[in-house]
């Protein structure tokens, strides 16, 4: 085998690796994204769920 053989395996061996740390990057930020997406979400539920019961609790004082 010629070393220009050996070169070139090697150069499509660092360029797929490469690109599979590319793209595994890229599918970590879009995890990313959904988790940060999904807390708020999550979060702005909890807000509002909580403004309701406050907002019963206030009733049920002034009825008693």
């Amino acid at each position: 085998m010629s070393v220009s053989t050996l070169t070139e395996r090697q150069t499509q061996k660092t360029t797929k690796l490469s690109h599979q740390i590319e793209t595994q990057h890229q599918s970590w930020h879009i995890e990313a994204s959904l988790l940060r997406n999904t807390d708020h979400e999550k979060i702005t539920w909890n807000i509002d769920t909580l403004t309701e019961r406050r907002h019963d609790l206030k009733k049920n004082l002034q009825k008693i």
